[in-house]
């Protein structure tokens, strides 16, 4: 998961040290699964994967404070998912699982997938599809998290996700896409651009886009952009997504991390989904204003060679507001994928 996570171990050895953004990113995803149920509240079935699971308990790396995990955050939705799937490749958070489970589920329908999301995912789902005499679950109302850290989930396990589904809905994805880290494992060699085109199918128009980075005819600035653009543009036109929402997540200094990209074909799940991430907006910008000012404060305080007033520089830190509209959250559509200048016919 993107979030430059420290080394710190809870008491199960699981390392989980998370900064402000994460509260925020799993706040939103508190925000939209009870909206998620409520709306499905007539469909027979419900399930939420989590395709990455991890540890269902961790730490606020800025407070020292316990930051409950999305597999609880989804255990504890109301009205309840009908079934919840964990996948994780790690053994001892597959061991600290199951024994969260035992102690404060018991009586959930909860499966928990051990191994490689890539494989483990697609094969789980082709099992229920094949369940006799009926595939009940691929009727289910599905929301999946793709909460990957750089480049670990493979296109062909998106697409098994999104094309599970029998009806008039796909499953619903929300994608934790690490932009800001890919150029960065794309500079280390080929196993990394192996893993990339894995991420992208070995799409012509991703290894387009490789070139003209690797040739400098598409800036390092742009390059993030035009990936965030590429991987919306494939879940609409390749996976049939109606619309996709990304959301920026940025640092307290304002520095882009990944983004967070929801993809669904209901207008309803679109509709909330903008509400919840104009929240988290809302919120990461303040995170960014706080921060610009706590700056602002010291600068001047050294300045003068003076330390803060008790109170008052805290009191400026927390009631700074953002300037401006808010710039993290992109509800155009995504456009055609980058080509080079003369194939484009510019």
């Amino acid at each position: 998961m993107p979030d430059g996570r420290g080394a710190g171990r809870d008491r199960r050895g699981a390392e989980r040290s998370w900064g402000p953004w994460t509260v925020v990113k799993l706040d939103a995803l508190s925000g939209y699964l009870p909206a998620f149920t409520q709306a499905s509240q007539r469909a027979k079935r419900t399930m939420f994967i989590d395709v990455l699971a991890g540890s269902t308990e961790n730490t606020a790396r800025d407070t020292g404070e316990a930051v409950i995990g999305s597999a609880e955050r989804a255990l504890q939705v109301s009205p309840p998912f009908s079934r919840v799937v964990l996948c994780e490749r790690d053994e001892r958070k597959v061991a600290a699982l199951k024994e969260h489970l035992a102690q404060h589920h018991p009586d959930r329908d909860v499966k928990v997938l051990h191994g490689d999301c890539n494989e483990k995912v697609p094969e789980y789902l082709a099992a229920l599809a094949a369940e006799e005499p009926h595939p009940v679950w691929r009727w289910a109302v599905t929301f999946a998290l793709v909460d990957q850290y750089s480049a670990d989930v493979r296109w062909n396990t998106l697409e098994a996700l999104a094309n599970f589904r029998i009806g008039d809905r796909k499953t619903e994805l929300w994608i934790y896409f690490g932009d800001s880290f890919f150029p960065r494992g794309l500079s280390t060699g080929p196993a990394y651009e192996a893993r990339m085109d894995d991420l992208f199918g070995g799409d012509p128009d991703w290894h387009v886009l490789h070139r003209g980075w690797r040739a400098g005819e598409v800036p390092g600035s742009e390059f993030s952009k035009e990936l965030v653009n590429l991987m919306r543009w494939k879940l609409q036109h390749d996976l049939g997504y109606a619309t996709t929402i990304p959301l920026k997540m940025v640092r307290p200094s304002g520095h882009g991390l990944y983004h967070m990209i929801f993809a669904t074909d209901h207008d309803v799940g679109e509709r909330i989904m903008r509400h919840v991430l104009q929240g988290a907006e809302k919120e990461l910008e303040g995170m960014v204003a706080r921060q610009k000012m706590r700056t602002v404060l010291e600068r001047q305080d050294r300045h003068a060679g003076i330390e803060g007033l008790s109170g008052l520089n805290d009191w400026a830190i927390d009631t700074a507001e953002p300037r401006g509209p808010g710039q993290l959250l992109l509800l155009d559509p995504p456009r055609p994928p980058w080509q080079p200048a003369a194939a484009s016919g510019d």
